[in-house]
Parts: C-alpha cells; sequence; structure tokens
C-alpha cells in the first residue's frame, strides 16, 4: 500500500508539472501578441548591457532610447517600445 501511495503521488507530481509547463507557453505566446499588437520589437538571446543605451544581445550591438525592458534571468528578453 505505501508504494502505491507513492505512485500515485508522483504521478499528481508530474501532471502538476506537466499543467504548469503548458500554462506558461500558452501565456508566454499571449504576452508575445499582445506585445506585437502593441508594435513592440521582441528580440531574444542572451543579452549584456554595454552602457546606459546599448544592450549586446547574442554579439549584435542594440542601441535604443529609453524605455527598455529585459527580462530575468540574464536578461533574457529584451523588448524596445515604440519601434
Amino acid at each position: 500500500m505505501h508504494t502505491h501511495t507513492h505512485l500515485c503521488a508522483r504521478t499528481h507530481t508530474v501532471r502538476f508539472i506537466e499543467n504548469k509547463n503548458k500554462e506558461i507557453l500558452r501565456l508566454n505566446g499571449v504576452y508575445k501578441n499582445m506585445l506585437g499588437n502593441a508594435g513592440v520589437e521582441l528580440i531574444n538571446g542572451f543579452a549584456k548591457l554595454v552602457d546606459a543605451h546599448t544592450v549586446e544581445i547574442d554579439g549584435k550591438k542594440v542601441s535604443f532610447l529609453p524605455p527598455l525592458l529585459c527580462a530575468p534571468p540574464l536578461l533574457r528578453s529584451c523588448v524596445r517600445a515604440g519601434v
């Protein structure tokens, strides 16, 4: 009986993680569409801040005027509003 309880708990945990990941993907799609409809340029990649108005994303330097929004971790996604 103990083994059955352990298997049920593991099954529920796996299902929970799968459902969580599906919901995150769904929400990311919703947000991406909303940003695109608002005229925001989304740049995906690994980024680092070069100076007050420049970000280097996967080796390409992008200059901007505020506003700039970068999402953690490690500035994974950056968007420029009004582009």
